[in-house]
């Protein structure tokens, strides 16, 4: 089956409809299959805050890329991608050694002034507790950290066993985050896991194990952020006599011409030589391991940093290097945050890669095709000292439901302690995802959206709109039995009807499916609770279709009926 038609795929390449028409210099806007159909609850919801939430829009080609990216843009989401739903990778890196107020951290140590990590929780900031643990960043800077990052507890043979006991398809690791730091042996970059720390092919470890499983593989990259990363937010109006404070201290490893290469500072690395050897990064992760999704942060066509003829570059050498392989590859088109006129633009234009949101950041509830969506197994994104978990492995259960019910991918991050070793706590969330996906696996792979995703009171929804945000935010701490998902098979024989709670009364009721329904006119022969042996009874009328629980829960949160 075909995830793009060949009369869709025509139009998303035609020059007007997929970079505007000639000589129009407004924005592309956003995705054309947004307006998918919803439950009229929903759907009336939805058009309550039209105009009032921001429209995801793409970047425009730059002059003499336009059939570039045409290419680019006629290669398909794999088949193997909208079947997997579920993928898992991680946030670990130099800035997990710290263990303090998430990945950040080499932004904010070398500031006295900096308040950040302040909260109600935590009265130090970074700087403060950088000397408590490490001593002044004048004896022990981040560069520092590279020496104790040896990563004696990380075994990729675990990893990659732990992922597939979640039920993940695919899985990968956080190649290079904003610090930089490469977590592969590289001859490209001297400040990489392979020659410096644990002087091991971190990544390359990773894909070895992955290949004797047969387990589809992923890398992201953050690194396009990393040039000026640690001085960046500095660089404006009003801070200047702290940016100033840390330049003229000359004990900090961050003004020292040994480390440019590390720090990337604006001020002394030619940002076109940043970007050169940023692609050429890339290239050799896609040119030594060739993994089948590359997922990308902080990319800007548009920025000297990351500039379009360098993306263009490698973009097509990862799909000419995978084609002769045999292989079939995708790429992440995310959504970053707003940009200083309030419009929020993905990386990369129309039709390229699967769209992918941050937790759902500024995704329209009725956005329709395929998509993918990533999130920390637990806030914030790297491992810290007495994490808190709380987002449950039924939390991360109800997502993974209503995602793929609205045609999305769930790309679940672990974020491992320095050493390497997956904390415990995130491997019973994942164990306990894969116990639930060996009962309902049949109605999340494989699958494909319905008529319909939803049904249920809006009020107790995933998302709700949130005014200053001006966006849907999208939580699932509550929820009701009468919250309903719905997904298909691939060829359409057999509906899933997915509810994420159990009812005391032993019954729901799901409207859409009522008598000479109009998304199901076809008569019910059955309905199985999946994991369950039990009969079920089920009456249908013009409310809806009346469905009777067994008497044994199958699983411990979610259940899913298999209507013929």
């Amino acid at each position: 089956m075909k995830t793009l038609t060949k009369s869709f795929l025509t139009l998303m390449l035609s020059t007007s409809a997929l970079f505007g028409a000639a000589g129009d210099d407004r924005p592309v806007h956003a995705d054309p299959e947004v307006g998918c159909q919803l439950d009229k609850q929903e759907a009336a919801y939805v058009k309550s805050f039209s105009g009032q939430y921001k429209i995801p829009m793409f970047k425009r080609p730059g002059k003499g890329f336009e059939n570039d990216w045409a290419e680019i843009a006629s290669k398909e989401i794999p088949e193997w991608m909208i079947d997997a739903k579920f993928g898992i990778y991680t946030h670990w890196g130099l800035y997990s050694q710290a263990e303090f107020d998430g990945n950040t951290y080499i932004q904010h140590i070398y500031n006295p002034k900096d308040r950040k990590a302040i909260s109600k929780t935590n009265n130090l900031t970074h700087y403060d507790f950088h000397r408590q643990k490490y001593g002044p960043a004048e004896e022990f800077g981040y560069t520092d950290l590279v020496k104790s990052f040896t990563c004696e507890k990380y075994d990729a043979v675990e990893y990659v066993d732990l992922m597939m006991e979640a039920g993940a398809k695919f899985g990968g690791l956080g190649v290079v985050h904003h610090e930089g730091y490469l977590m592969w042996d590289s001859d490209v970059g001297r400040w990489n896991a392979g020659k410096t720390g644990p002087k091991r092919d971190l990544f390359g470890e990773f894909m070895k194990a992955a290949d004797t499983k047969d387990f589809k593989t992923c890398a992201t990259f953050h690194h396009a952020r990393s040039y000026d990363y640690a001085l960046k937010s500095l660089r404006v109006k009003g801070k200047e006599d702290q940016l100033e404070t840390i330049l003229n201290n000359a004990a900090y490893d961050i003004n020292q011409d040994e480390f440019k290469d590390f720090f990337f500072p604006a001020h002394k690395y030619p940002v076109e030589q940043f970007a050169q050897e940023w692609h050429d990064k890339i290239i050799e992760v896609m040119d030594k391991y060739t993994p089948d999704m590359i997922w990308f942060d902080g990319v800007a066509i548009d920025k000297p940093n990351s500039p379009e003829h360098h993306v263009v570059d490698f973009l097509k050498f990862y799909f000419k290097k995978a084609a002769e392989q045999g292989k079939q590859v995708t790429i992440c088109n995310k959504l970053p945050g707003s940009d200083k006129s309030g419009v929020t633009r993905f990386n990369f234009p129309q039709g390229v890669g699967i769209r992918c949101y941050e937790n759902g950041r500024n995704m329209p509830p009725d956005n329709a095709g395929y998509w993918l969506w990533d999130r920390a197994i637990s806030y914030p994104w790297s491992w810290v000292k007495d994490k808190n978990y709380n987002l449950t492995s039924e939390y991360h259960v109800r997502s993974l439901v209503d995602i793929v019910a609205r045609g999305g991918v769930f790309f679940l991050s672990l974020t491992p302690k320095g050493n390497g070793e997956i904390p415990a706590e995130e491997k019973q969330i994942c164990r306990e995802i894969g116990a639930w996906l060996k009962i309902n696996g049949e109605a999340i792979y494989s699958t494909r959206r319905w008529a319909i995703p939803a049904e249920g009171d809006v009020k107790l929804n995933a998302y709700q709109y949130i005014a200053k945000r001006k966006g849907f935010w999208y939580k699932y701490m509550k929820t009701s039995p009468q919250q309903i998902r719905f997904t298909q098979s691939k060829d359409g024989k057999d509906l899933f009807v997915m509810t994420l709670g159990w009812p005391k009364s032993g019954e729901i009721l799901v409207k859409n499916l009522k008598t000479n329904s109009p998304h199901f006119p076809e008569k019910i022969t059955s309905v199985k609770m999946l994991g369950s042996d039990e009969e079920i009874q089920f009456t249908r009328t013009s409310e809806g279709l009346k469905i009777h629980f067994p008497s044994q829960k199958p699983c411990d949160f979610a259940f899913s009926f298999k209507i013929n």
